[in-house]
C-alpha cells in the first residue's frame, strides 16, 4: 500500500507541476505579446491563466474518454514534442521582439534553439505519420 501511495504521489505531483508550468508559460507569452488578450482579460492575468488551465484540463478529460491508455501515451509524446515546437518558437520571438539587444541570447544559442525546434517538429511529423493508422484506430475514426 505504501509503495502504491508513494508512486501515486510522485506521479501526481509531477503532473501538477507540468500542467502548472505549461499554463504559466503560455499565459506569460499571451500576456506579453498580445495586447488584445490583456484587453479581453480586463488587465487581470488570472483570467488568462485560469482559462488556459481549464481548457487544458477539459482537453485532458476529453482525451481520456476518447482513447485507450496505449494511444494516450503515444499522443502524449507527440503533444509534448509539438509543445516544444510552439514554446521554443515563442521564446525566440519574445527574445527578439521585447528584450534589449544586450539581454538577448547569442546568435549561437538562437541557432541552437531553431535547430531544436526543427528537430522536434520533425519528430512530431514523423511520429504522427508512422502511427497515424494506430491513432485513428484508437480514436475510432
Amino acid at each position: 500500500f505504501l509503495t502504491l501511495l508513494n508512486g501515486f504521489w510522485i506521479l501526481f505531483s509531477s503532473q501538477i507541476a507540468i500542467v502548472d508550468t505549461l499554463a504559466r508559460t503560455l499565459t506569460d507569452m499571451l500576456w506579453s505579446t498580445h495586447p488584445r488578450v490583456r484587453a479581453l482579460a480586463g488587465g487581470d492575468v488570472r483570467k488568462v491563466y485560469y482559462t488556459v488551465l481549464i481548457a487544458y484540463a477539459l482537453f485532458g478529460i476529453w482525451g481520456i474518454r476518447q482513447a485507450q491508455p496505449g494511444a494516450l501515451i503515444i499522443l502524449g509524446a507527440f503533444v509534448s514534442a509539438f509543445n516544444f515546437v510552439v514554446l521554443g518558437s515563442c521564446v525566440v520571438f519574445v527574445h527578439k521582439k521585447f528584450l534589449p539587444k544586450e539581454l538577448r541570447m547569442s546568435r549561437s544559442r538562437e541557432f541552437l534553439m531553431y535547430g531544436f525546434v526543427l528537430m522536434f517538429a520533425a519528430f512530431t511529423f514523423l511520429g504522427i505519420r508512422s502511427k497515424w493508422g494506430d491513432i485513428t484506430g484508437y480514436l475510432g475514426f
